[in-house]
């Protein structure tokens, strides 16, 4: 029995035992199901088998050591397939390796219970399998690193296409004053229109400042003080139903709502779960805050089209834009909003979770009173 049949012999048992350890990194990240980790597996053992039944010269084995490949062979497109849902998943660089690592050992553990002992034939398997399994992981790990790349590209492109709107806005106006407002009323819409621009402006780079120092610190600082949740709510949905004029915004608030936190970062949490609400949902919010015991939980349902379940577990990774334009046709933001979310939600102790159907979707935060 060569090494390519015994892998398809035992690629389920093989499988498992990958997947259990697979599973333990994906609970570390986004918990993944069977069925996910199993298909992955027996795919990426697949191929791997396939590609060690190809004869291969001398030749082929040397280039193949300096890094020659051909992008669209079907054991490449695989691998790099793999990669692009690890991402999606949420697995990290150092996860991808791991994982095969663990499919390397997996595998010869149990082939050297059964191969012939230091044989000429044993040996030659086993470096096929290995160049396989180097070459699988290298195409995913090029593929991963390609992906990312793209990710961060379109992060940018998209924050310059966020910024032009309201600087245009503000440029606009600012073109109008000096030539033509001559009117009182007219002079207090056109700096109604600057304030708008100034405050997108300025929640952009709020989240921009979020995100930079949740990278740069365990833990992202907050200027923790007294404060009142009914206001920091009825705050936040004066704003949204100012630049969402069009949305159905109802609040329902019922408890004791006072507790500790950073004020400020609270209220940006409660205006990007509202503003991706109006953005995605069909016109209708419904915005709840209950205070308990030690505790205060906050809600945030809006109906309109569910999100795709296989979207779920990376929704809050930074740079994450799981839904499709827009009611309005608009492209999504940079997709920083519901990643800010977790991180100020992570700061003060609490947790935010979301459940999604054709019901509708709901965002659910957790805070305790004094974090």
């Amino acid at each position: 029995m060569t090494l390519a049949d015994f892998i398809e012999a035992n690629i389920t048992d093989l499988v498992r035992e990958w997947s259990d350890y697979a599973k333990s990194l994906s609970m570390q990240a986004h918990p993944l199901s069977e069925p996910q980790l199993r298909d992955a597996g027996a795919a990426i053992l697949s191929a791997i088998a396939a590609n060690m039944r190809v004869p291969q010269s001398a030749a082929q084995q040397q280039a193949k050591s300096h890094g020659s490949r051909d992008p669209s062979s079907a054991f490449n497109v695989t691998a790099g397939g793999h990669a692009d849902i690890r991402v999606l998943q949420g697995f990290d660089i150092n996860d991808l390796v791991a994982e095969f690592r663990a499919l390397r050992a997996a595998v010869l553990r149990r082939w050297a219970q059964v191969a012939p002992d230091a044989s000429d034939l044993a040996l030659e398997e086993m470096t096929r399998f290995n160049e396989a399994i180097d070459q699988a992981l290298a195409e995913s790990v090029r593929a991963y690193a390609r992906r990312i790349e793209h990710g961060r590209d379109l992060f940018m492109a998209v924050l310059a296409h966020d910024l032009r709107s309201p600087l245009s806005a503000i440029a606009s106006s600012a073109y109008v004053l000096r030539h033509g407002a001559d009117k009182p009323e007219q002079s207090q819409k056109i700096v109604g229109i600057v304030e708008r621009a100034a405050t997108r402006i300025q929640a952009m780079l709020d989240d921009l400042l979020v995100f930079t120092q949740s990278r740069l610190t365990d833990n992202l600082p907050l200027r923790i003080e007294a404060a009142d949740l009914r206001a920091l709510v009825a705050e936040a949905a004066d704003e949204v139903r100012a630049a969402f004029p069009a949305v159905e915004l109802e609040l329902r608030l019922d408890g004791v709502l006072t507790g500790t936190w950073d004020r400020r970062r609270v209220q940006q949490l409660l205006v990007n779960l509202l503003v991706n609400a109006a953005r995605y949902g069909d016109g209708r919010i419904l915005a709840c805050a209950h205070g308990g015991d030690d505790a205060v939980t906050l809600s945030v349902f809006n109906g309109g089209t569910p999100i795709a379940a296989e979207l779920l577990p990376t929704l809050f990774d930074p740079l994450t834009r799981a839904r499709a334009p827009n009611r309005d046709g608009h492209a999504a933001g940079v997709g920083l909003g519901l990643y800010i979310c977790q991180s100020i939600a992570h700061a003060h102790g609490g947790e935010i979770q979301v459940t999604s159907s054709h019901q509708g979707t709901t965002f659910i935060v957790t805070l305790p009173t004094a974090p």
